[in-house]
């Protein structure tokens, strides 16, 4: 059997907030690997650190112990100015709330189109314009949405919008939604659309 890849590998990791007698230790020694074309679900209590967890892996909050791997290479601390920039591009958020993250001002084409535009990752407005189409196909919404805004979507729907908006540039997802599972890390790779 062929060895699998691990896209994030968490050692001994800990995220503490505040010092001397303010200092909290809000996740303490957590150990996990997440594989490529695998879902992982964090599963716990309100307040258990997996939020915390998942913005540690996106570099949103730093860490006070452990390491952080992608693909083998610490991500957590100081890193590079190229690995940091791949990181924040191949690990993204994907928020509880879609209305709440979603600009309700943009079309859904634009909206998909952020990362894309941010990160310079297409040759021209046509490739542009398919990337968003493929990634709309990938989470199972018809292209015609494209051209419409988020207030026209049911919370499910909107909820694909944003996997789509994280999801064609990213490698890991870090989410926290009934449909990814609360606390949820999805590998992009063999993820299936939503039904």
């Amino acid at each position: 059997m062929a060895e699998r890849e691990k896209l994030i590998e968490l050692k001994d990791l800990q995220i503490t907030f505040g010092s001397g007698k303010r200092k909290f230790v809000a996740v303490d020694h957590v150990n996990f690997d997440i594989y490529k074309g695998e879902t992982f679900s964090l599963v716990g209590e309100s307040g258990s650190g997996k939020t915390t967890i998942g913005r540690a892996i996106c570099r949103i909050n730093p860490t006070s112990g452990g390491e952080i791997l992608f693909k083998g290479q610490r991500i957590n601390g100081k890193i590079s100015k190229e690995l940091d920039k791949e990181v924040i591009r191949k690990c993204q958020m994907i928020f509880q709330d879609p209305m709440a993250s979603l600009n309700e001002r943009a079309k859904v084409e634009y909206i998909v189109a952020e990362g894309l535009l941010n990160h310079h990752l297409y040759k021209d407005q046509n490739d542009l314009h398919e990337k968003v189409m493929n990634a709309l196909h990938e989470v199972g919404l018809l292209p015609e949405f494209a051209s419409r805004f988020p207030h026209e979507f049911s919370g499910g729907q909107r909820q694909r919008i944003g996997i789509a908006r994280a999801g064609h540039a990213a490698g890991v997802y870090c989410g926290r939604r009934a449909h990814l599972g609360a606390g949820c890390v999805h590998p992009r790779s063999g993820a299936e659309p939503a039904q």
